[in-house]
Order: C-alpha cells, then structure tokens, then sequence
C-alpha cells in the first residue's frame, strides 16, 4: 500500500511538472526552434518612457529597451534600426538589435 501512495505522488509531480513547462499564466510558453529574418529600416520617435522608446514608420511600431540608446532619444529624432523579425517557430516575434540616431 505504502509502495502505490509513493508512486501515485511520483505520477503527481511529474504531471505538475509537465504543466509547468507547456502553460505559462494561461498561455503556451515561447521557445523551441525558431528562424528569423533581418532587416533594417529608419523610423521616427514617437513616445519616450522610462524604460523603452517607441518608435514608427509607415507601417510598424517598435517598443525599444532605452539601453540600446547611446544618448537619451526626443520625439521626432529619426533612428536606423537593425531588427529581426520572426519567420518560424513561436519565440520573441520581433527583436530590435541596434539603434543608430541618423543625423538631420
């Protein structure tokens, strides 16, 4: 009997285990296998917050960690981003690499 208490709690763990790794607060973790595309494009700064830039072109905004920034940026300032862009997989879909401030 002590034998089948044991291993019913062993099942237990691991099934726990195994839900923790495939859900994250209700949602699929990222991860696995992925392939990106890397492309560049000059945008303009829109909003600048604590922690992150956001910056737009025609088509796509992009939320920046203010740590790429050699200098603090202004609204208006226009950048060439260097970003890699999610083709496969379920990983970050897009990761901004470089912010180069491109003189007026």
């Amino acid at each position: 009997m002590k034998s089948i208490k044991i291993f019913i709690c062993i099942v237990l763990v691991f099934f726990v285990i195994a839900c923790d790794n495939l859900v994250d607060n209700g949602q699929i973790k990222e991860g696995g296998p992925c392939d990106y595309v890397t492309y560049e494009v000059i945008v303009k700064v829109t909003r600048v917050e604590k922690e992150s830039v956001i910056l737009s072109d025609d088509q796509e905004e992009f939320y920046v960690e203010t740590y790429l920034f050699q200098e603090t940026p202004r609204v208006n300032e226009s950048y060439h981003l260097t970003i890699d862009k999610i083709t496969q997989g379920s990983c970050t879909p897009v990761q901004v690499n470089r912010a180069i401030k491109v003189d007026s």
